[in-house]
């Protein structure tokens, strides 16, 4: 991957959010902002920077309080994979008096052989608040997965054994580390203010996804209404997905929302014909999106 194209994409939520979360994969070079150090053995937890944005908490594997956080939101059983992923894990507590619409985190790996790997999880439920962390509420990132309710793991961390082909998170990768980092780079409130460092674009992102999915929907139902037949709206949805997501190309937030919003679509084209397609569409352009600014 060192052109830095998109390695790993998934999530978790209902599938009228067109996109609940996704994890990036890159190949860095150096001078980054976050300097990794490299040790004699592979890494053992990750070292989690402090918060920088106001109200809302991190904490790390080695920070005090982890454990009992990390039990009091588990509880004192937990499942093989999930247990594997906690050394890399970040708690984030909302302390705000508004709930937290997305949350966006970046991991940073440095190998055994001098490479920076870099593993980001951008979750959202802008439509959906029952996704959202609410006041006081506390939420569990682990590599790509995002959990706010522990009754709801995502699937690959209640059954698939990890770093299989069921499980896209990269857990190999994070223990085979010589070190990791993690920073919690930006969060939207509820109001649709971005707030974080935002170091890697993602007030960018963040405001694709609520954009591009409602101009992809409304351009099938133009086609539709002027008579243009599925099988070439299809075609055109499958070119949108096919494209390539190049992480070092300036704009990459709004080809990567394209494939997503394209994907979706072409799901509900596949489970129910060009019906359950338009109906989709229309879906997505009569939402309500959320109004992002700084």
């Amino acid at each position: 991957m060192p052109d830095g194209s998109l390695a790993d994409v998934g999530g978790q939520g209902s599938r009228d959010n067109m996109k609940v979360g996704f994890a990036m994969r890159r190949y860095l070079g150096c001078g980054l902002w976050l300097a990794l150090a490299c040790h004699a053995g592979a890494a053992q937890n990750a070292s989690v920077a402090a918060s920088s944005i106001p109200g809302v908490e991190v904490l790390g594997p080695l920070a005090a309080g982890y454990d009992t956080a990390v039990e009091r939101f588990f509880g004192p059983r937990r499942r093989a994979t999930l247990a594997d992923w906690l050394p890399f894990g970040v708690v984030v507590t909302n302390r705000t008096p508004q709930a937290i619409a997305a949350v966006a985190i970046c991991w940073q790996l440095a190998t055994s052989g001098g490479e920076t790997l870099q593993y980001r999880l951008e979750y959202e439920a802008f439509n959906r608040s029952s996704g959202q962390l609410a006041a006081g509420q506390t939420g569990v990132a682990v590599g790509m997965y995002w959990m706010s309710d522990p009754r709801r793991l995502p699937a690959p961390l209640r059954s698939k054994p990890p770093g299989s082909a069921q499980d896209p998170g990269g857990l190999p990768e994070f223990q085979n580390a010589q070190s990791v980092e993690a920073t919690l780079d930006g969060v939207v409130f509820a109001s649709g203010q971005f707030v974080g460092p935002d170091n890697f674009k993602e007030y960018e992102s963040y405001l694709a996804n609520a954009t591009v999915p409602p101009r992809i929907a409304a351009k099938v139902l133009e086609r539709n209404a002027a008579g243009e037949p599925v099988a070439d709206i299809v075609a055109w949805l499958k070119t949108k997905a096919g494209q390539t997501i190049n992480l070092n190309a300036d704009g990459w937030w709004n080809t990567n929302a394209e494939v997503h919003a394209a994907r979706q679509l072409l799901h509900s084209f596949e489970q129910g014909g060009q019906n359950q397609l338009y109906q989709a569409a229309q879906q997505i352009t009569v939402k309500p999106a959320i109004q992002l600014y700084r």
